[in-house]
């Protein structure tokens, strides 16, 4: 009689397949957890920003359904900016909820978002979806903690004599322009003629001209004395971050709240900084890399109830990079393009702005050809990019005193997150 043994080789197989099923199921479970929490983070800055939103601009008697879309188009626009396009994909639905206390007779805005996070291996289990939930709290009035990121135009134009005696030192002491025979006003970091034997910011710093650049870091240094002095007077204390920008953005000095680093960087500004040719103003890339930057600084900083101002001191125009032509349709020479602003206060930012005149040049040719026809909307435009009540005009030592010294006190009840 023959003997057969049976073979154990497909039970285990077999095993194993039912086994792999829970297995996969597990490590994609994880794979989707991971992801709908790494959506989080930026769904919990985009309520933040609405949280601001509903409590900012907004009179008392504006109703709560105003204040609920206001809320919305903030965290709206804030998934399109802190979301990439893959997790935009996998947002298959929110809501958000606005609750308003008014009955103290200041703002406060309590605002909620649930989020549907679309899974990729859990649908294998009948799970399609994971839930992501968050909250913040804000409220107009006066916090504990401000932070000033101060942007500064470092451009040529802001190389133009600050009043009307300084401008005419700086024609008698300029240097002639061989080929224009035109005597230029903008103290610029280049040699503008073959013959000449030094730059003509040289020039100004020879012979004591103050410029606008310096009548900026003149302002800034009235904001640090406002905020020194609020210290003592309301227990507020104000960090700054200092960066400047031309064809591009320099920080130069991170957040600190040591009053005294802060004057050291602002030192350091200077017309032309980190650049050895042209130093024109290119807004539209400087800013977002601006943006980039202070948002890194205050994610690292992990204070969400500060209020946050950018502090822009500019003369308001756009040259990109030596050119007078046009790129992507839009003149090289304009003023700014107020997009980069609203990208700015969508991200949760106070804007304000100092506006440093563009004075009205008649013999150079280059500024009646490009400046002088549009000179007049630069501070218009300007004024629509600034934030409620933050906007100052600020060229001699007087009106940048009063400029700052405002702008300081507006920011003290600006809106704050509370939680």
């Amino acid at each position: 009689m023959r003997n057969f043994k049976i073979g154990d080789s497909g039970s285990v197989a077999i095993i194993f397949a039912f086994a792999l099923v829970p297995i996969v199921l597990m490590v994609g479970a994880a794979v989707d957890y991971s992801r709908a929490l790494a959506m989080r983070e930026p769904l919990q800055v985009a309520i933040d920003a609405a949280a601001l939103a509903a409590v900012s601009d907004v009179k008392l008697s504006t109703t709560e359904e105003d204040m609920e879309a206001n809320a919305r188009m903030y965290f709206e626009a804030n998934i399109q900016t802190n979301l990439t396009e893959a997790q935009r994909a996998m947002l298959a639905g929110y809501d958000i909820d606005l609750v308003v206390d008014q009955a103290t007779g200041t703002r406060q805005a309590t605002v909620t978002f649930n989020a549907a996070i679309a899974t990729s291996f859990m649908q294998i289990a009948g799970i399609n979806t994971l839930d992501v939930s968050g909250m913040s709290r804000a409220e107009a009035g006066t916090s504990k903690y401000i932070d000033f990121h101060v942007f500064v135009d470092l451009s040529d134009s802001m190389g133009l004599a600050a009043d009307e005696a300084a401008r005419t030192v700086l024609k008698a002491k300029s240097p002639a322009v061989l080929a224009s025979k035109e005597t230029c006003e903008f103290a610029c970091h280049v040699k503008q003629a073959t013959k000449d034997t030094e730059t003509l910011l040289q020039t100004a710093r020879k012979n004591n001209v103050k410029l606008r650049v310096d009548i900026a870091k003149e302002g800034i240094g009235v904001l640090l004395d406002e905020a020194t002095a609020a210290i003592d007077e309301t227990a507020t204390v104000s960090r700054f971050s200092i960066s400047g920008f031309n064809g591009q953005t320099w920080p130069i000095g991170g957040l600190s709240e040591n009053h005294a680093t802060v004057r050291a960087a602002v030192a350091k500004l200077e017309l032309g900084y980190g650049v050895t040719s042209y130093a024109n103003t290119w807004f539209d890339a400087s800013a977002p890399t601006f943006l980039t930057s202070i948002k890194g600084i205050d994610a690292a900083n992990n204070d969400r109830s500060a209020s946050k101002v950018v502090v822009l001191v500019t003369d308001g125009l756009q040259s990109q990079m030596g050119g007078s032509g046009t790129t992507n349709g839009k003149k090289q020479i304009r003023p700014f393009d107020l997009d980069q602003c609203t990208a700015i206060k969508n991200a949760g930012y106070s804007l304000a702005v100092v506006y440093t005149r563009y004075y009205d040049i008649p013999y150079n040719g280059w500024y009646n050809t490009y400046v002088k026809p549009i000179r007049a909307s630069l501070e218009t435009n300007l004024r629509s990019c600034a934030s409620k009540d933050l906007f100052a005009v600020g060229d001699t030592p007087t009106e940048i005193h009063d400029a700052f010294a405002q702008i300081f006190k507006n920011a003290k009840t600006l809106t704050h997150l509370t939680h």
